[in-house]
């Protein structure tokens, strides 16, 4: 019996939970993924791309590396945020192509954590979610299939995490189970790490709990036909 072990990614390379711009916000990079036309394509939040009607023409926004303006660009948002459904993808350019085709995201302490497959959520199933303002947290799955309404619209089909710090900027980072991809960070319910910190005792109820909710990865995935996930 044979076993090998995951090649490391490139020094370089982009991961799932690494902080990008879109001035004068930021947000935290998906899944790496493959487009139907076989574009290299990372896969996170479609509230994170303002300007959404101009996703894939020469008016998309563009999106730059770090947390800062000014950073250097690796691509463009290329596919409009849908309704209900709270993701995008962002079309790497191909001078850059090679760092996102990895199947990597940030796990603790950033180092990387290979994504292996693809999971449905399950009620009382952990779920971590990795992202550049709060880094990878972990809590438990509490309900799925919610709805919530807040200035971005309605959005359908969630799951709610709870037990699981998500702050600003955490938006489109990657949510898993073990090593299975889940879903996109969407919403939580916390501003800073201090909220987090205060809200997660045992006497705070459930629902006051630090949580977030998370876009299904399989919904995006039919939304998109031809999309894909790195997981190898």
């Amino acid at each position: 019996m044979t076993t090998t072990t995951e090649k490391p990614p490139a020094h370089d390379a982009m991961l799932g939970g690494d902080g990008y711009n879109v001035s004068p916000h930021f947000c935290s990079l998906g899944f790496n993924g493959v487009d139907g036309s076989g574009n290299v394509v990372n896969i996170t939040a479609g509230h994170c791309d303002q300007s959404s009607e101009n996703a894939g023409g020469p008016d998309a926004t563009v999106a730059a590396e770090g947390i800062s303006a000014g950073g250097p660009r690796f691509g463009a948002f290329d596919f409009p945020h849908p309704d209900g459904i709270d993701f995008s993808t962002i079309k790497i350019d191909k001078a850059v192509a090679k760092r996102f085709e990895n199947n990597f995201v940030r796990g603790l302490g950033g180092k990387p954590l290979a994504i292996t497959g693809i999971a449905d959520p399950v009620i009382g199933a952990p779920v971590c979610k990795s992202g550049t303002t709060s880094g990878f947290t972990c809590g438990v799955i509490w309900r799925v299939n919610q709805t919530i309404d807040n200035e971005l619209g309605t959005t359908k089909g969630l799951i709610l995490a709870t037990n699981i710090c998500a702050l600003p900027g955490d938006s489109g980072g990657p949510v898993l189970t073990g090593t299975k991809a889940l879903g996109i960070s969407t919403a939580s319910n916390s501003q800073t790490q201090k909220e987090c910190d205060e809200t997660s005792g045992p006497d705070v109820a459930d629902f006051d709990h630090p949580h977030e909710y998370v876009t299904p990865l399989k919904a995006i995935l039919a939304a998109d036909p031809g999309l894909k996930v790195r997981t190898n």
